[in-house]
């Protein structure tokens, strides 16, 4: 959906790449997918601004490299 936006064209099918070998699955890009996708966003946008973060066994040595660090130290 970020490439349509990109090149301002329609694309119909995208590829889920997943797991230590990047097995790949290839998805319809329909207007469900579409919907379901806005959705997810809108949530994470959502939990970001409340400052909600899920559950996590988190720990340092897990935590040390990660990205979200600042948003979750607290929980260290």
């Amino acid at each position: 959906m970020m490439l349509e936006e990109h090149l301002g064209a329609q694309i119909k099918t995208g590829f889920i790449l997943c797991g230590i070998k990047t097995k790949v699955y290839p998805i319809q890009l329909n207007e469900q997918i579409r919907e379901e996708t806005i959705s997810c966003i809108n949530r994470i946008i959502e939990d970001c601004d409340l400052s909600i973060v899920p559950d996590s066994d988190a720990n340092e040595g897990k935590c040390s490299q990660c990205e979200f660090l600042n948003f979750c130290a607290d929980r260290l």
